[in-house]
């Protein structure tokens, strides 16, 4: 990454020699000329953003050729002429909510492109900024330090691209479903805040990995919700499944606690499959989420709508409680791993998340023998 150093000059078209390269940002310089038709024969290449330079002509036709390019970013430069349909990489298709492409701030003279309504491309002047006090309301952005019921609380800071947070989180995937009810996990994301890049948020893995955050707290978010309105649908159920959930209640397996256990291990199932295939985040994006049960125009519209609000509103709340390292784990308002400081792996001495639960837990509920 080369973004921000004063650079200028034009682009050597040797570039495409480095064919195993997959983020190029050399956005925030004062490069000029036309972008090399090379860049075209980066096979591996995810992400190109250019933005903040002073490039003109047009985005060169050999880019429909990047077959896994996730996003493209060219705003705020001097290209004159909008491109073609045949200059748009494939990967930019109607479902394809998880890729992006800017741009934005530059002086077009032809009208918007009928291929535009097809993709999530960006054409207008993007100045918002997002007011740090502004409420989210979705779990992972409360930032409570201990729960008044008595369960356990587990704060989880991470990175979509991140190997020792895919280690964490099976480690959060092996707690045992007798433990559900005596929990909460709240999720959040690390990254600086910049709202010259398209996600508002810059990470050590690029943009692509900022999209894949933002799918993860869409998946988070969603679950939930859908968990609320099974509970709203309740009354429609028969009489058989009335008692059913009578006798759940009364064992205490099917109150609030048990429908944000469930909604975890949908989020859970997620971040498996798409943590299980990290150079392609965030491509799978719309795989993983239909396979794993999610309404792929809900959660389309969510990364759209909301994404870049949601994850901005959480790197805020990561610093707020003081993580800036991917992975950052707190329990109870414990710090209990650190990336690179406290072990966060198995076998490496990581904390026995289950035995914490069972050890921190002070409700009202009988522990469950696994706590013996």
């Amino acid at each position: 990454m080369l973004g921000g150093n004063q650079l200028e000059g034009q682009i050597p078209s040797r570039l495409h020699q480095l064919r195993q390269l997959e983020v190029l940002d050399i956005s925030r310089n004062s490069f000029s000329g036309s972008l090399p038709n090379e860049f075209g024969y980066m096979n591996k290449l995810t992400e190109l953003c250019i933005f903040g330079n002073n490039f003109e002509e047009s985005v060169p036709s050999s880019l429909s050729d990047a077959p896994i390019l996730a996003v493209l970013d060219v705003s705020r430069n001097k290209f004159n002429s909008f491109p073609s349909r045949s200059q748009i990489p494939e990967t930019f298709n109607g479902d394809s909510s998880a890729n992006l492409i800017d741009l934005s701030n530059n002086p077009f003279q032809c009208p918007i492109p009928d291929w535009a309504q097809y993709t999530k491309a960006t054409f207008n002047d993007r100045n918002e900024q997002i007011n740090s006090s502004q409420s989210v309301d979705v779990k992972y952005s409360k930032n409570k330090q201990v729960n008044q019921d008595g369960r356990v609380e587990i704060v989880y800071y991470g990175m979509s691209k991140c190997p020792d947070c895919y280690s964490l989180e099976q480690q959060l995937r092996l707690i045992p479903e007798e433990l559900s009810p005596y929990y909460t996990l709240q999720l959040g994301f690390v990254g600086n805040v910049f709202n010259d890049y398209p996600t508002g948020i810059f990470t050590p893995h690029g943009q692509g990995e900022a999209i894949g955050n933002q799918g993860e707290l869409c998946a988070y978010k969603l679950a939930h919700e859908e968990q609320i309105k099974f509970n709203q649908n309740r009354n429609h159920l028969n009489i058989s499944q009335e008692i059913n959930i009578d006798m759940k209640s009364q064992t205490g397996l099917n109150d609030e606690s048990d429908d944000e256990g469930k909604a975890r291990t949908k989020w859970l199932k997620y971040t498996e499959c798409t943590g299980s295939k990290m150079s392609e985040i965030p491509t799978r994006t719309k795989s993983c989420a239909e396979e794993i049960d999610f309404k792929w125009d809900e959660f389309k519209q969510c990364i759209i709508q909301h994404g870049r609000e949601y994850l901005i509103q959480s790197v805020q709340d990561a610093k707020q409680r003081g993580a800036v390292w991917s992975p950052t784990l707190f329990i109870n308002g414990k710090l209990e791993c650190l990336w690179n400081l406290y072990p966060c792996s198995v076998p490496a001495g990581a904390p026995d998340i289950s035995k914490k639960i069972c050890d921190l837990y002070t409700g009202q509920r009988t522990k469950p023998s696994i706590c013996d």
